[in-house]
């Protein structure tokens, strides 16, 4: 295969126009990789060395009438981009037809990075002469101009009314010998004021051998200037989130009479977990990771989608004494976090509430027992936690799905709270009406509210207020109809409440 480059100046404008030729055949053992549908093809010389098309060789390729309505001959380039549309979406062609009106197909497949196959169809409306053929990708629905291709397939008679399974063959009559010829991509050749990444380019119209470097910024997706990591620390951008704590989770309080302890430096250990990691979760689990030498030790999760903790049988938990679930958590990334406690007891009885952690630091979550069975809290209102009598599974899972990591410590139940972060007791806080249609009123026993944050399902913040009173109004008339979740943060501390837009 020969590439040759053509580059045409046009004078008073700043375009560079230029052309491509993939295939034109002079060479006899230029021919395509591979047909299908019992199509035919040879390298031979021109059989009509006139009109448009004077030179020497061309592409043969003969459909006969039992063949495959679909058959085609495909050109390839494995791993590698035959196919650049960032060097121009339009493609030209010499074609010479047996049948006059007949269509022929050129589509590019197998998009290097997942990109769609497009196609275009042209009918050739004059036999037994040759036809110059524009193929134009321009206007294809989704296209960037940055896909690359391996394949080009080309399909003479191609008979777009035979998708579906209504043609078998070509036809009595309908197959022949068909000619191409001059295969060329147009387009623009890259320059560094285009407006787009395209060439050698390392950014938009900056960086590679012919551009002006690339000037750093804080949201190029790229570790560059003066930052620590990519788009992220240094002098001129955001601080980098870690990715893994750096000391220690906080010291609970509680008494060792007051918990049952299933995983934590401070208590003697209450449950025998038979896994931390079970067969059916999703992610990389790490055990006893030491974050501030010993006594830091804590558990890590990498990649999670949902995480089941298991401790069946005689290491079930008997919870009905306790008042509270308690872990710390800490994460890089996750802007969900969900626990669910299941009770096997009698069936399978469950709940699971959801919170928005703040990123980058331990989180102590001291969770009352009650808001595993409180419909207005739970993320499914028909999975409460009706018993607590032989809880035998823990399931921590989060968004972003799938890759977002944690580390947990401290998992146990309790009597009490920890007093290193106080939680609201739901009792103390007053939401109404929930369902709304528009607005949410917010009371508190006389605690004045410092802030309230409002997320989507999804962990995206919807709102913000500080309303520095004791009362407040959420206004959700802006917002679409589904499931919302408020923290809401006094002097004495937070709660996270689950709100339902109607």
């Amino acid at each position: 295969m020969k590439k040759i480059t053509f580059l045409i100046f046009l004078i008073a404008t700043t375009i560079v126009v230029g052309q491509t030729t993939l295939y034109d055949f002079e060479d006899s053992g230029e021919l395509p990789q591979f047909q299908f549908g019992n199509l035919v093809y040879a390298n031979i010389v021109n059989p009509d060395m006139s009109g448009v098309n004077t030179t020497m060789r061309v592409l043969e390729i003969n459909k006969p009438d039992n063949a495959d309505w679909f058959g085609g001959i495909g050109f390839e380039t494995p791993g590698l981009p035959l196919i650049n549309l960032a060097n121009g979406t339009e493609f030209t062609m010499q074609v010479w037809a047996p049948i006059a009106n007949q269509s022929i197909r050129f589509q590019i497949q197998n998009g290097l990075n997942g990109e769609p196959t497009y196609n275009r169809d042209v009918v050739i409306a004059n036999a037994g002469v040759w036809t110059d053929v524009t193929f134009d990708f321009s206007d294809q629905p989704g296209l960037t101009g940055m896909e690359q291709y391996p394949i080009l397939v080309i399909q003479p008679n191609y008979d777009p009314s035979c998708e579906g399974g209504s043609c078998t063959t070509v036809g009595t009559g309908n197959g022949g010998v068909w000619y191409i010829d001059n295969i060329v991509q147009i387009g623009v050749i890259p320059t560094c004021d285009d407006g787009i990444q395209n060439g050698m380019e390392t950014g938009v119209d900056c960086g590679g051998p012919d551009c002006d470097p690339c000037v750093p910024t804080c949201d190029d997706g790229i570790q560059n200037g003066n930052e620590t990591g990519v788009d992220c620390g240094g002098p001129d951008c955001a601080p980098c989130i870690p990715t893994e704590p750096t000391v220690a989770a906080p010291v609970p309080t509680p008494l060792q009479s007051q918990v049952i302890n299933m995983y934590s430096n401070t208590y003697t250990t209450d449950v025998n977990v038979s896994s931390w990691r079970s067969a059916w979760s999703t992610s990389t689990y790490t055990d006893n990771v030491q974050v501030d030498g010993p006594g830091s030790e804590c558990k890590r999760y990498i990649d999670a989608d949902f995480v089941g903790v298991e401790f069946y049988g005689a290491d079930a938990v008997d919870a009905t004494s306790m008042n509270f679930f308690h872990v710390d958590v800490w994460s890089p990334n996750a802007t969900v976090f969900r626990v669910k406690l299941v009770d096997l007891d009698a069936g399978t009885v469950e709940g699971e509430l959801a919170y928005n952690i703040a990123q980058g630091q331990w989180v102590s979550l001291d969770i009352d027992l009650d808001d595993f069975a409180n419909p207005s809290l739970v993320t499914n209102s028909a999975n409460l936690l009706t018993s607590r009598n032989s809880i035998q599974q823990l399931i921590f899972s989060g968004q972003p799905v799938g890759t977002f990591d944690f580390f947990i410590d401290n998992v146990y139940f309790s009597e009490v709270e920890s007093l290193s972060t106080p939680e609201l007791n739901i009792s103390e806080i007053g939401i109404y009406p929930n369902p709304t249609l528009d607005v949410w009123n917010v009371k508190t026993n006389n605690q004045e509210i410092n802030s309230i944050e409002v997320f989507d399902i999804h962990g995206r913040q919807a709102m913000s207020l500080n309303p520095n009173a004791s009362e407040a109004i959420i206004d959700g008339s802006s917002l679409p109809a589904g499931l919302y979740f408020a923290t809401i943060n006094t002097i004495n501390g937070s709660k996270s409440i689950k709100l339902i837009k109607q």
